[in-house]
């Protein structure tokens, strides 16, 4: 009965750090669709980071987004370079 209990602690766990996850993902692809990026491709660097490459005006973009999670409010840093 102990083991079924924290099997189930463990799975609802993963379930919310895999939602977690795919929130913060959502957001940096938010920040850059709003900052004119366009053909995404982001790569996981931490929990909050993430490197990627896009277009925005025709130019070839590459950098980093970093999510930042608040209690009330979500923000996304954006650096890039677009050549």
């Amino acid at each position: 009965m102990r083991a079924l209990l924290l099997a189930s602690v463990l799975l609802l766990a993963a379930c919310d750090t895999a939602a977690i996850g795919d929130a913060d993902d959502a957001a940096a692809r938010g920040a850059l669709a709003r900052d004119g990026v366009t053909d995404i491709a982001l790569t996981r660097v931490d929990a909050r980071t993430f490197d990627f490459t896009g277009t925005r005006a025709l130019e070839r973009c590459e950098g980093t987004v970093v999510v930042n999670r608040g209690p009330h409010t979500t923000s996304a840093a954006i650096q890039s370079r677009c050549e």
